[in-house]
């Protein structure tokens, strides 16, 4: 019981780690996640039986009679009205396994509504917020996110101490919310481009830029960039996603071409990020091993999400 308090105390700080825990795999082939409609169907309640006196006084049992008819026209009201929202949830989800199955692969406004709505579902730090365009042929996209202050990090934090029986708070030290302030914009770096090689199957190269508003901790200008990486579909694709609990967000964006400028206790220094045109030179040197994939020409585009 204790464990389940302190978790729940705990649940602001823990759910900037689950962004990064709730990456998805990549794959080629792009996958329909149906939903379920959430709505409970009504029912019928039961009706009242006519005891020994409303047999005997006619007017109590008109009024049981009356009173079940309201019942039954009450639910057959809502019946309808469950039903009409249940076939239009289920014509809704049909329209979306069309887009998350067959326009993704060469309609550009479906590519990116099919990434910003699941880019919606992401539980980013009150703050982020994310802007990306495609590129050419629709094999490269570029992304920038702007992430909060380190300030929007929980101060406190709820822990149960050895052999006792309660709870205590704790305030967290500047070092250690920098700490989770690291795991988490690197976090959300990593979700970000998890979701777009599992969403959009025609993107082989990804520029990631992650942005800092100005913080003394950080040694950063207004909406400077803490860290640019360029991540390619061939590499993303050797990641063990099955383990990612057991290693830190930061460690999996040091496997591509990472600028950044960070201390060992996660102070972050402005550094200049990738352009398009070192993004398209990636894709240049990318296309030879994904050759085999070949899509529709399209102009750019760009769509924003924020949390």
């Amino acid at each position: 019981m204790l464990q389940s308090l302190c978790d729940k105390l705990n649940c602001d700080i823990n759910s900037l780690n689950d962004v990064f825990l709730g990456t998805p795999a990549p794959a080629r082939e792009p996958g329909f996640e149906p939903r379920i409609f959430q709505e409970e169907k009504p029912r019928l309640k039961p009706v009242t039986k006519k005891g020994l006196f409303a047999r005997l006084w006619p007017p109590m049992a008109r009024q049981i009679d009356a009173r079940g008819e309201r019942c039954k026209r009450n639910y057959e009201h809502r019946l309808r009205e469950w039903l009409e929202a249940k076939q239009a949830f289920e014509k809704r989800e049909r329209e979306r396994q069309r887009r998350e199955t067959e326009l993704v692969w060469n309609d550009l406004d479906t590519m990116s509504a099919v990434l910003n709505e699941h880019l919606r579902y992401i539980p980013w730090l009150q703050g982020t917020y994310i802007d990306f365009a495609l590129g050419e042929h629709l094999k490269t996209i570029a992304i920038d996110i702007q992430f909060p202050s380190v300030e929007r990090i929980p101060a406190i934090e709820w822990s149960i101490p050895v052999k006792q029986l309660k709870v205590t708070k704790r305030v967290l030290s500047t070092t250690r919310r920098r700490q989770i302030y690291k795991d988490y914009v690197h976090g959300a770096g990593v979700r970000a481009l998890g979701e777009v090689f599992r969403r959009l199957p025609t993107v082989d190269v990804a520029l990631l830029s992650g942005y800092a508003k100005w913080d003394r901790s950080l040694m950063a200008n207004a909406h400077s960039c803490i860290y640019s990486v360029i991540a390619q579909r061939s590499g993303w694709e050797e990641i063990n996603f099955d383990a990612l609990n057991t290693v830190e967000s930061a460690s999996v964006l040091d496997r591509f071409n990472l600028r950044r400028s960070m201390t060992e206790t996660a102070v972050f220094r402005p550094i200049e990020p990738f352009n398009v045109k070192d993004l398209e030179q990636a894709a240049d040197e990318a296309r030879p091993i994904l050759h085999s994939q070949t899509t529709k020409r399209h102009p750019s585009a760009t769509a924003d999400v924020e949390a």
